[in-house]
């Protein structure tokens, strides 16, 4: 940078030069922490039926929530035995086109017949009971074909920072951490009926 320079005194002209440093922060999506799940069996059963509801809890800790530079996400993999996700709280937004998931920087999860994909909104986790922690009850569908055998319900809480100046790499703008739950699947067959000729 040359910036002309006048002395007040002598009036006599110049310039000056140097060179300016330019600093560039480079945003990072902070990865989510605590990220957990809990599949309950109703009354007193040992195992959940196939194709049956079993209630679901997943926990997340989520951060960088209060500026609005991240958004915030839970992907449920339905090849691990489930058939859908439902309960999401008011003011979540279910991602139900590979498009959606695409311009959400979340290419990876862009398959709709096999991930189901929600985004929590950073006003939910501004609240000041949660402070960016997600721990909701939902409700599991469980595949008509996993039966007999224990299940691993497997779901990803992703953080995708979109930086709005310069970036010095898009390779850390985006972090997940797995987290599952297990489940016991047995078939439920119809009770024997007995005949009577007479």
């Amino acid at each position: 940078v040359t910036v002309p320079v006048r002395a007040s005194g002598t009036g006599i002209e110049g310039t000056v030069s140097d060179t300016l440093n330019v600093l560039i922060v480079d945003a990072v999506a902070d990865k989510p922490t605590g990220v957990a799940g809990t599949a309950a069996i109703a009354g007193n059963h040992t195992a959940a039926q196939s194709g049956g509801e079993v209630p679901l809890e997943v926990k997340a800790q989520f951060g960088d929530y209060a500026d609005g530079s991240e958004q915030h996400y839970l992907v449920f993999d339905l090849d691990s035995g489930l058939a859908g996700i439902s309960g999401f709280p008011a003011g979540w937004t279910l991602l139900d086109t590979a498009q959606q998931r695409v311009d959400a920087g979340l290419l990876l999860f862009s398959d709709t017949s096999r991930y189901v994909v929600v985004q929590v909104p950073n006003t939910y986790l501004q609240d000041q009971a949660r402070l960016g922690r997600v721990d909701v009850p939902l409700t599991a569908t469980l595949d008509e074909a996993a039966s007999d055998k224990d299940l691993t319900l497997n779901f990803t809480a992703v953080a995708v920072d979109t930086p709005s100046d310069m970036d010095i790499t898009s390779n850390n703008n985006y972090a997940a951490t797995p987290g599952s739950a297990s489940v016991t699947v047995h078939t439920v067959t119809s009770d024997p009926v007995l005949h009577i000729a007479v």
